[in-house]
């Protein structure tokens, strides 16, 4: 897959996705939803928005500017990131395999649950690395392409 990222803006626009990439997006997404339909419905909820109305511009092609924003890319890094017996084994593994075929790399560190102070921190600077880890090109002031190889 090919991204840009829009400086201006904390969205990623896929500029280029195969067919395979798509089928596979559209498998992942339907077993990490089907997944955690009833848990945490309020955050899987706006996941999922963000996740179907992705893919729906997905299936339209490059015109449609398929859009994920960075808020929907760390909701799903919540559910790769969380360990404990609220969240069982296959949830997290559903949501890594998706994080996989989204993005490349290991799922990133930028963004952990802190279990003593059960809240979730993210890393500002963390987050820019990792940006820059599926970056092929920086344009100032324009655009930065993401790619997924």
């Amino acid at each position: 897959m090919k991204w840009h990222r829009q400086d201006v803006a904390d969205l990623l626009f896929c500029k280029e996705a195969s067919l395979e990439d798509t089928s596979a997006i559209v498998q992942k997404t339907g077993a990490f939803l089907l997944g955690c339909k009833s848990k945490y419905p309020g955050v899987r909820r706006q996941l999922e928005a963000g996740l179907n109305e992705f893919i729906r511009d997905l299936k339209a092609g490059p015109a449609a500017a398929p859009i994920l924003s960075l808020d929907a890319i760390k909701f799903l890094l919540r559910w790769c990131v969380t360990d404990g017996r609220h969240l069982q084994d296959f949830r997290r593994d559903n949501a890594r395999a998706l994080w996989r075929v989204l993005f490349r790399g290991a799922v990133p560190e930028y963004y952990q649950y802190d279990a003593q102070r059960e809240e979730y921190r993210e890393d500002a600077t963390g987050r820019e690395r990792w940006i820059q880890t599926q970056v092929i090109e920086h344009l100032p002031g324009k655009t930065v392409a993401l790619t997924q190889s």
